[in-house]
Protein backbone atom coordinates (compact mmCIF):
# COMPACT_ATOMS: atom_id res chain seq x y z
CA UNK A 1 0.00 0.00 0.00
CA UNK A 2 1.47 3.38 -0.83
CA UNK A 3 1.40 6.16 1.61
CA UNK A 4 2.53 8.72 -0.52
CA UNK A 5 0.70 11.62 -1.87
CA UNK A 6 1.56 14.05 -4.24
CA UNK A 7 1.53 17.59 -2.32
CA UNK A 8 3.66 20.19 -1.60
CA UNK A 9 4.32 22.48 1.47
CA UNK A 10 5.17 25.86 1.68
CA UNK A 11 7.12 27.34 5.19
CA UNK A 12 7.38 30.60 6.33
CA UNK A 13 11.11 31.81 7.25
CA UNK A 14 11.72 33.84 10.62
CA UNK A 15 7.60 33.32 11.67
CA UNK A 16 5.88 35.47 8.59
CA UNK A 17 6.60 36.80 5.14
CA UNK A 18 7.14 40.41 6.06
CA UNK A 19 8.19 43.14 3.48
CA UNK A 20 8.43 46.84 3.49
CA UNK A 21 7.76 49.04 0.80
CA UNK A 22 10.75 50.37 0.60
CA UNK A 23 12.19 47.22 -1.71
CA UNK A 24 12.72 45.13 0.89
CA UNK A 25 12.87 40.99 0.23
CA UNK A 26 11.69 38.00 2.14
CA UNK A 27 11.31 34.50 1.37
CA UNK A 28 9.19 31.49 2.11
CA UNK A 29 10.15 27.91 1.51
CA UNK A 30 8.45 25.24 -0.85
CA UNK A 31 9.13 21.54 -0.70
CA UNK A 32 7.55 18.56 -2.15
CA UNK A 33 5.52 16.04 -0.18
CA UNK A 34 6.62 12.86 -2.21
CA UNK A 35 8.90 12.38 -4.81
CA UNK A 36 7.81 12.65 -8.55
CA UNK A 37 8.30 11.09 -11.48
CA UNK A 38 9.27 13.40 -13.48
CA UNK A 39 9.51 17.60 -13.45
CA UNK A 40 7.02 19.47 -11.54
CA UNK A 41 6.86 23.01 -12.24
CA UNK A 42 5.44 25.75 -9.85
CA UNK A 43 3.98 29.11 -10.68
CA UNK A 44 4.87 31.99 -8.18
CA UNK A 45 1.91 34.98 -8.97
CA UNK A 46 1.08 37.62 -6.34
CA UNK A 47 -2.78 38.66 -5.96
CA UNK A 48 -1.75 42.27 -5.55
CA UNK A 49 1.00 43.68 -7.29
CA UNK A 50 0.61 47.34 -6.01
CA UNK A 51 1.81 45.89 -2.75
CA UNK A 52 3.85 42.78 -3.16
CA UNK A 53 6.07 41.63 -6.21
CA UNK A 54 6.73 37.60 -6.79
CA UNK A 55 10.29 38.33 -7.48
CA UNK A 56 10.74 34.68 -7.93
CA UNK A 57 7.81 33.97 -10.54
CA UNK A 58 8.54 29.54 -11.20
CA UNK A 59 10.38 27.06 -9.08
CA UNK A 60 11.08 23.47 -10.35
CA UNK A 61 11.64 20.05 -8.71
CA UNK A 62 12.66 16.90 -10.58
CA UNK A 63 13.59 13.36 -8.48
CA UNK A 64 16.77 14.82 -7.91
CA UNK A 65 15.66 17.42 -5.73
CA UNK A 66 12.39 16.88 -4.60
CA UNK A 67 13.15 17.11 -0.98
CA UNK A 68 15.25 20.02 -1.02
CA UNK A 69 13.19 23.09 0.12
CA UNK A 70 13.76 25.89 -2.33
CA UNK A 71 13.64 29.74 -1.24
CA UNK A 72 10.82 31.75 -3.36
CA UNK A 73 11.61 35.87 -2.82
CA UNK A 74 8.83 38.32 -2.46
CA UNK A 75 9.56 42.16 -2.76
CA UNK A 76 7.51 44.71 -1.29
CA UNK A 77 6.11 47.34 -3.70
CA UNK A 78 5.49 51.32 -3.10
CA UNK A 79 1.94 51.96 -3.69
CA UNK A 80 2.41 55.89 -2.41
CA UNK A 81 -1.20 55.38 -0.33
CA UNK A 82 -1.09 55.74 3.21
CA UNK A 83 -3.10 52.31 3.48
CA UNK A 84 -1.35 51.14 6.44
CA UNK A 85 -0.17 47.90 6.83
CA UNK A 86 -1.57 45.24 4.35
CA UNK A 87 -1.61 41.55 4.28
CA UNK A 88 -1.51 40.02 0.72
CA UNK A 89 -1.80 36.93 -0.74
CA UNK A 90 1.28 35.04 -3.18
CA UNK A 91 -0.20 32.09 -5.02
CA UNK A 92 1.93 29.23 -5.47
CA UNK A 93 0.07 27.09 -8.11
CA UNK A 94 0.85 23.71 -10.83
CA UNK A 95 2.53 24.86 -14.14
CA UNK A 96 0.77 22.32 -15.85
CA UNK A 97 2.01 23.42 -19.19
CA UNK A 98 5.81 22.20 -17.74
CA UNK A 99 4.68 19.54 -15.47
CA UNK A 100 5.36 15.94 -16.59
CA UNK A 101 3.89 14.27 -13.45
CA UNK A 102 0.34 13.37 -14.28
CA UNK A 103 0.15 12.93 -10.39
CA UNK A 104 1.01 16.44 -9.78
CA UNK A 105 -1.00 17.84 -12.72
CA UNK A 106 -4.02 17.68 -10.12
CA UNK A 107 -2.19 19.44 -7.16
CA UNK A 108 -4.56 22.60 -5.92
CA UNK A 109 -2.86 25.95 -5.77
CA UNK A 110 -1.82 27.27 -1.97
CA UNK A 111 -1.59 30.36 -0.81
CA UNK A 112 0.88 32.15 1.42
CA UNK A 113 0.21 35.58 2.69
CA UNK A 114 2.89 38.11 2.55
CA UNK A 115 2.73 41.34 5.13
CA UNK A 116 3.64 44.65 2.92
CA UNK A 117 4.57 47.48 5.88
CA UNK A 118 3.57 51.09 4.87
CA UNK A 119 5.94 53.67 4.56
CA UNK A 120 3.34 56.35 3.69
CA UNK A 121 1.81 59.02 5.62
CA UNK A 122 -1.16 61.45 5.37
CA UNK A 123 -0.18 65.02 5.77
CA UNK A 124 0.46 68.16 3.75
CA UNK A 125 3.61 70.09 3.21
CA UNK A 126 3.53 74.04 3.14
CA UNK A 127 6.32 75.46 2.04
CA UNK A 128 6.78 79.97 2.47
CA UNK A 129 8.70 82.02 -0.16
CA UNK A 130 12.12 82.77 1.18
CA UNK A 131 11.28 86.05 3.05
CA UNK A 132 7.73 85.99 3.18
CA UNK A 133 6.74 89.53 4.54
CA UNK A 134 3.76 91.63 3.34
CA UNK A 135 2.76 94.89 4.71
CA UNK A 136 0.04 97.02 4.81
CA UNK A 137 0.63 98.85 1.28
CA UNK A 138 -0.74 95.28 -0.08
CA UNK A 139 2.00 93.65 -0.99
CA UNK A 140 1.86 89.89 -1.47
CA UNK A 141 3.77 86.36 -0.80
CA UNK A 142 2.92 83.04 -1.75
CA UNK A 143 3.60 79.75 0.05
CA UNK A 144 2.92 76.19 -1.82
CA UNK A 145 1.09 73.37 -0.18
CA UNK A 146 1.11 69.60 -1.18
CA UNK A 147 -0.28 66.21 0.11
CA UNK A 148 2.24 63.84 1.36
CA UNK A 149 0.58 60.81 0.11
CA UNK A 150 -1.81 59.52 -2.21
CA UNK A 151 -5.41 60.00 -1.39
CA UNK A 152 -7.72 57.96 -2.45
CA UNK A 153 -10.30 60.17 -3.36
CA UNK A 154 -10.42 63.85 -4.04
CA UNK A 155 -8.70 66.26 -0.65
CA UNK A 156 -9.93 69.91 -0.11
CA UNK A 157 -7.90 71.91 1.68
CA UNK A 158 -9.37 75.02 3.18
CA UNK A 159 -6.95 78.52 3.01
CA UNK A 160 -7.84 81.15 5.46
CA UNK A 161 -6.48 83.85 7.40
CA UNK A 162 -6.75 84.35 11.17
CA UNK A 163 -7.79 88.02 11.06
CA UNK A 164 -8.54 89.22 7.62
CA UNK A 165 -8.76 92.98 8.76
CA UNK A 166 -4.65 92.48 8.33
CA UNK A 167 -4.39 89.80 5.83
CA UNK A 168 -6.31 87.81 2.85
CA UNK A 169 -5.43 84.35 1.00
CA UNK A 170 -6.55 83.53 -2.19
CA UNK A 171 -7.34 81.02 -3.28
CA UNK A 172 -9.45 80.10 -0.41
CA UNK A 173 -9.93 76.40 -1.38
CA UNK A 174 -7.32 73.66 -2.95
CA UNK A 175 -8.71 70.64 -4.27
CA UNK A 176 -6.02 67.72 -4.63
CA UNK A 177 -6.77 64.63 -6.59
CA UNK A 178 -5.38 61.42 -7.25
CA UNK A 179 -4.12 62.77 -10.36
CA UNK A 180 -2.51 65.67 -8.78
CA UNK A 181 -1.73 65.07 -5.12
CA UNK A 182 2.06 65.48 -5.37
CA UNK A 183 1.74 68.92 -7.67
CA UNK A 184 2.04 72.09 -5.71
CA UNK A 185 -0.44 74.33 -5.78
CA UNK A 186 0.29 78.24 -4.52
CA UNK A 187 -1.56 79.98 -2.44
CA UNK A 188 -1.22 84.20 -2.64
Amino acid sequence: TDDDSAGFTLAETGGETRVYETGSTDTFTIVLTSEPTNTVQFNVTSVTTSEVIATTSSVTFTAANWNTPQSITVTGADDLLADGNTTNTVTVSINTTSTLDPVYDLVPSQNQSVINNDNDAVGITAVPTYGSLVDETGTTTTYTVVLDSLPTGNVIIDAVSGDTGELTVSPGQLTFTPANWNTQQTVT
